[in-house]
């Protein structure tokens, strides 16, 4: 379902991660989504995704910015999927080190 999407939308008002943002990402999709908990940290770095505060207006308007760019020739940037997995692997793996004190 993911790859025969656009885009995937995740208008949460919490949420501690989500494993199919990162699916969406491996896939090259574009992500639209709320700036809170786990997916703010998520997506934050990733160029194919649109963060927005967890109201109404505000993904509104990341949806309008979602298809403004997709009217720009030119404008999604291409993705590898095997980086996309490699640096949230490189991510996951810092983030745990810090946690644990290791380095």
């Amino acid at each position: 379902l993911i790859g025969d999407s656009d885009a995937l939308v995740l208008p949460y008002r919490q949420a501690s991660q989500s494993g199919v943002a990162a699916a969406a990402l491996a896939l090259g999709r574009q992500v639209i989504a709320t700036d809170v908990g786990g997916l703010a940290e998520q997506l934050r770095d990733a160029p194919q995704a649109i963060l927005c505060p967890p109201d109404a207006g505000a993904l509104a308007d990341a949806l309008r910015r979602w298809r403004d760019r997709r009217l720009t020739p030119g404008s999604s940037p291409a993705t590898d999927p095997m980086a996309a997995w490699t640096a949230m692997a490189a991510q996951l793996r810092a983030g745990l080190g810090a946690i644990s004190g290791a380095s």
